[in-house]
């Protein structure tokens, strides 16, 4: 019988994590839910995100899921620990900024790096304890946005796509001027665009997501296989579940496809 996972987030940034796993072909069933109707969490209070990612994971207790990836940098900081005493049966595993790249690579000396996240990470508890062990003297600059992910969470609605790249261009406007080298997406919302900052700011662009599907695999001991993976969605916290193929899913595909990943 194969694995089962089950994502969580917000709204669509998981689908990035969700496309690194798919690519990689392990022998399991992937279960997605997001809460749609109140997307994006960056603004929201931690009660309310409490209250919500409950619910979620109450659903895919239901499907017997033990690993729970919370695929949000702003759920993981405002949640997860709550969550892992809550529901002690359960493995969660979460998603954080990828501070630690600079630690980890030498070709960041003398390198300008720079972080970009949610209001609600940057003001959370555990980024805070997060900076303070893994950069101390504050080496990485770190730029809060009060509205990327929302303009990202809507492109799919959205009917010209050179008005919406206008709209992204002023939130990061600061980067044309910063002479960033590297910069680190602390939302999984912005890898989706990871391309076209790349190309629009000239510099490299650093998400954790290889390396927590390195964890995933690990603790839930997922194996190769040449079948197809079963994927399941529930955008709304319904009582249906849809059986789909990621390259159905038309607003991921159109996403990746305009921004060039």
């Amino acid at each position: 019988m194969s694995e089962k996972i089950g994502i969580i987030d917000s709204g669509i940034g998981g689908f990035t994590l969700l496309n690194e796993l798919f690519s990689r072909s392990y022998f399991c069933q992937y279960y997605y839910i997001s809460d749609n109707e109140n997307v994006p969490y960056g603004t929201k209070s931690q009660l309310f995100m409490l209250q919500r990612v409950r619910l979620m994971v109450n659903k895919l207790k239901q499907k017997k899921i033990q690993t729970i990836v919370i695929a949000c940098n702003t759920l993981t900081a405002e949640t997860i620990e709550q969550l892992r005493e809550e529901f002690h049966e359960l493995n969660f595993i979460g998603i954080e900024p990828y501070l630690n790249y600079f630690n980890k690579n030498e070709i960041c000396n003398n390198k300008k790096m720079a972080l970009i996240l949610t209001e609600a990470t940057y003001k959370s508890l555990r980024f805070t304890k997060l900076r303070k062990r893994v950069d101390p003297t504050q080496k990485i600059l770190t730029y809060p946005l009060a509205n990327l992910a929302s303009l990202i969470e809507g492109m799919e609605s959205r009917h010209c796509i050179e008005n919406l790249k206008q709209e992204i261009d002023t939130e990061l406007a600061f980067l044309h001027s910063s002479n960033i080298d590297y910069l680190i997406l602390g939302c999984t919302h912005y890898t989706i665009i990871k391309k076209y900052i790349e190309k629009t700011y000239d510099l490299q662009t650093l998400d954790p997501n290889k390396e927590v599907v390195d964890r995933i695999v690990q603790v839930a001991a997922l194996a190769k296989s040449t079948d197809c993976n079963s994927f399941y969605y529930n955008p709304n916290l319904s009582h249906d579940w849809q059986c789909l193929s990621l390259t159905n899913i038309n607003i991921f595909t159109k996403l990746f496809r305009t921004y060039g990943n």
